[in-house]
């Protein structure tokens, strides 16, 4: 059996975006992969778009909670880092079940858990696993461009090695 079609639903009420859903995940060769309530919330920012924004939303989230001044919020963070709101929430969706951050009851972001903790290697991971629809057609990988892609992998892994997001924070306030 081949993989099931992959389906982005779009739809402002959320009853229809619901219904619509539900009837598409029933058909044994469709699935729904995401869900928008417009079709601005299909933008997507690129993979080192999402890796950069990923490593900035953690930077600043855990260098205030180490101050005692947990105040960023989504729409904040946005206005900083001059993103759409809505192209960064997926992103803040994933570190949050991904358990880097939490919402307080004000809504502000705190980290999830120690920043000493936290790796970098996890926030890009975290993000580079971001669940997007893409609708083009997939690449079938050529043996060498696959081998080339895990070299790159490893190289990542390796640069970042054991750094947390308490040596980013510190290697940014020792500046």
């Amino acid at each position: 059996m081949s993989d099931p079609i992959r389906i982005l639903v779009a739809e402002d009420h959320l009853v229809a975006r619901v219904g619509v859903t539900t009837i598409v995940n029933m058909q044994p060769d469709m699935t729904v992969v995401a869900e928008a309530s417009n079709g601005q919330q299909a933008i997507e920012l690129t993979d080192r778009d999402r890796e950069q924004a990923g490593l900035s939303i953690m930077y600043l989230i855990g260098r205030d909670y180490g101050t005692g001044n947990a105040h960023w919020n989504a729409g904040r963070l946005a206005a900083e880092l001059d993103v759409p709101g809505i192209a960064l929430a997926p992103v803040l969706a994933r570190l949050e079940r991904a358990g880097l951050i939490v919402a307080t009851e004000k809504e502000h972001f705190v980290p999830g858990r120690d920043p000493e903790g936290i790796l970098l290697a996890d926030i890009v991971d975290a993000v580079r696993t971001l669940q997007i629809v893409r609708l083009t057609i997939e690449v079938r990988a050529v043996a060498t461009a696959a081998q080339v892609m895990r070299e790159v992998e490893a190289a990542v892994r390796e640069r970042l090695g054991a750094r947390s997001l308490k040596d980013l924070i510190a290697a940014e306030t020792s500046d």
